[in-house]
């Protein structure tokens, strides 16, 4: 482990060490491009931090990459001259004293005094100035953005324009305002008992799913080592829902890991085989399986190589995708992806198609599902899939009529999810998802 360049006293040991911990999670963001989660692993000391404050310092990382670009706006406005070339660290303390302050109201002499700290050790002598009196201003002042502002700013252009031409200006608004928004916790419950909502302080949603708003590390919850669970976001788990009885069922799990749509296949009744090209995230799979008390049979292959050695009923393709619908839980996606990104995925995606739709009998069904906002992904993606296939027909779900969800089933009878969805119980994430029945 590499050796940290702060030196930690008694007295600020532990807002030191959390701050420092996010501050490297930042550097891990934006200058290697890495997840937050990644981010927080590669952190010196994240995992030495008691339980209360790595859920600060995630909570912290998370609301500084959520409003980035307001932030930028907001402490550029108290500075005389623009920063120096090169100022990196400097940009990235700005950035958490000022989330700090201003998004997560943290008592301002806490957060101005560790990170007028760190600027000393960390920095040039005259920078430490100039951030205690610069993150003062800040704090004297009522310095956020207005909600409207505030979305736009923080959402970048490419997509904003691309979801204005999809949605229209009145969605794409309620989209970037839910993304600012920390996401609650969605899981799928594998084992019920009474007081499994209590336990948890979660609501019960209409579609099933518990709802938690406990902020922290799901894996130190109540009834997660007893495999009473597993965390699946509301949306994620609509798609097999809607696909309806498995019980019986031959089902191929493409890019399966890490194994949501699988556990709930096999609670559901399928014989499962989860295919899934990443050795590590397999391993995770099959822990998953493990603790729930289900079962599959996990290949590790790509599927474009791999052939089936069962008749499939269903093939479920989870497809790799720009997760554009999962910002309000992975701001990070806000920062690292572009408008190439999205064609490089439509790429993957058409091959990944071919290959599944391959393994396909007559009377079978193709489940393709996508986590992205982006219609270059999810409708387009499937009616350029029935112009190539002619032997494949839409087969649409039938229409939810949960108060808040009624309009998700499109006119093709796919499923389209927004993040604004049920916003008034903290959204959900955009899901695609379209069932296709091979007819000859």
């Amino acid at each position: 482990m590499t050796k940290s360049p702060i030196k930690f006293s008694a007295q600020n040991s532990e807002g030191l060490r959390s701050r420092w911990a996010a501050l490297e999670a930042l550097e891990g963001v934006l200058e290697n491009r890495r997840t937050i989660n990644l981010a927080l692993d590669n952190a010196t000391g994240w995992k030495r931090l008691k339980a209360e404050d790595r859920a600060f310092t995630k909570l912290l990382i998370l609301e500084t990459v959520r409003h980035l670009p307001e932030i930028d706006h907001i402490y550029s406005n108290f500075l005389d001259r623009p920063l120096p070339r090169r100022s990196h660290r400097l940009k990235h303390l700005l950035r958490l004293g000022t989330a700090q302050l201003v998004f997560l109201r943290t008592p301002p002499h806490a957060a101005v005094n560790t990170t007028v700290a760190l600027a000393g050790q960390l920095l040039n002598q005259k920078f430490k100035g100039l951030t205690n009196a610069l993150l003062r201003k800040i704090a004297r002042t009522d310095a956020r953005l207005s909600p409207d502002k505030s979305a736009r700013i923080n959402t970048p252009d490419w997509l904003w324009r691309s979801w204005r031409k999809t949605y229209g200006e009145e969605k794409t608004l309620k989209i970037a305002q839910q993304h600012l928004e920390l996401a609650p916790t969605d899981l799928t419950v594998a084992k019920t008992s009474p007081e499994l909502a209590s336990h948890l302080n979660a609501d019960t949603l209409e579609s099933g799913s518990l709802r938690c708003r406990d902020f922290g590390n799901p894996a130190e919850w109540w009834g997660y080592e007893d495999g009473r669970w597993w965390v699946q976001d509301a949306a994620a788990a609509l798609p097999i829902k809607l696909i309806g009885d498995v019980r019986g069922l031959n089902v191929i799990d493409l890019c399966a890991a890490p194994g949501g749509k699988t556990a709930q296949l096999a609670m559901g009744g399928a014989n499962v085989v989860s295919l899934d090209s990443s050795k590590l995230r397999s391993e995770t799979l099959k822990a998953n399986m493990k603790r729930l008390g289900l079962k599959s049979n996990t290949i590790i292959s790509d599927l474009r190589n791999w052939e089936p050695s069962i008749t499939a009923d269903l093939v479920v393709l989870d497809a790799p995708c720009t997760a554009t619908g999962t910002c309000r839980r992975h701001p990070e996606i806000l920062r690292l992806r572009g408008s190439e990104d999205v064609q490089k995925m439509v790429r993957i995606q058409k091959n990944l198609l071919d290959a599944g739709a391959a393994m396909v009998p007559n009377g079978g069904t193709l489940l393709y599902i996508t986590c992205s906002l982006q219609p270059e992904e999810g409708p387009d993606q499937v009616t350029d899939f029935l112009n190539r296939w002619i032997n494949f027909a839409r087969s649409p779900f039938k229409p939810l009529t949960w108060k808040g969800l009624e309009g998700v089933i499109d006119t093709n009878g796919a499923l389209r999810t927004l993040p604004f969805h049920w916003s008034s119980r903290g959204g959900m994430d955009g899901f695609f998802a379209a069932a296709l029945k091979r007819i000859s």
